[in-house]
């Protein structure tokens, strides 16, 4: 009889733990950047909302307000210069002068529209990176690319220092994955394209896959451009993104 009640107490509590355990399921979202609140059309950071940071330059003193701007699950790292009414990294814009050549026109996408007719999109300048939630374990599938209008009317036209692009030249925008704090995934869109005879300059919203983006934790943009001199890139540096699809793990009881 001790032997049966010993068995039958194993038999319950492993039926007990199996009946608690956690499982990963998988779910997919997608950052539209629709739900951030836009100003005139854009949010830069200029409402100073962000943590105020007083730096020194070669030039002097400055004040930086620094922001995570929240689109979904996922926080877009902005950066305003009050001296300067400049921005850098990330905004969020309805913008859609397709034809304006000059930094007025820093915030059009020449799509026209977001990507998929949507309203909002983000742009990145200089630099951009996009924080991803914790444990979460965020897998990257996609996202869509266009060029701002600036930058497409430089390629094309040419724009202040920014050259008219002729054979060889080229513009891209490097993306890299940050697991911890390592590079594990790194992948190159052109977003103008003029070598080996192409004539590519990105007009239309175009999806890339990022089938090697997993368990990322953020992802950092930064430019390339055959246009450049001493002091760095003469072609504007910015690119329109939206529609980011991501996988995320997801928790939950098993009895649910």
């Amino acid at each position: 009889m001790k032997k049966l009640n010993l068995l039958l107490f194993i038999t319950l509590t492993a039926l007990f733990l199996v009946s608690c355990e956690k499982k990963e399921d998988r779910i997919t979202v997608l950052i539209d950047f629709e739900d951030v609140q836009l100003t005139d059309s854009i949010y830069n950071g200029s409402d100073l909302s962000g943590t105020k940071t007083v730096e020194t330059t070669e030039w002097g003193n400055i004040t930086n307000y620094y922001k995570n701007i929240k689109a979904g699950v996922t926080q877009l790292v902005n950066i305003y210069t009050s001296e300067y009414f400049s921005w850098k990294g990330f905004a969020v814009s309805a913008k859609r002068d397709v034809k304006t050549n000059s930094y007025e026109n820093q915030y059009s996408t020449i799509a026209g529209t977001g990507a998929a007719a949507s309203k909002q999109f983000g742009v990145i300048f200089e630099s951009g990176k996009i924080i991803f939630p914790e444990l979460l374990n965020t897998n990257v599938k996609s996202l869509m690319l266009t060029n701002t209008t600036w930058a497409y009317k430089a390629i094309t036209e040419g724009s202040g220092l920014a050259r008219k692009f002729a054979a060889g030249d080229y513009f891209k925008v490097i993306i890299e994955g940050y697991t911890g704090n390592q590079v594990s995934a790194k992948q190159e869109f052109y977003l103008a394209d003029f070598r080996d005879g192409k004539s590519l300059v990105v007009k239309d919203w175009t999806k890339v896959n990022l089938v090697e983006f997993n368990s990322i934790d953020y992802l950092v943009f930064t430019f390339d451009s055959s246009d450049k001199n001493n002091f760095g890139i003469l072609t504007p540096t910015y690119v329109c993104v939206d529609n980011f699809e991501l996988e995320l793990s997801e928790l939950c009881d098993c009895d649910n």
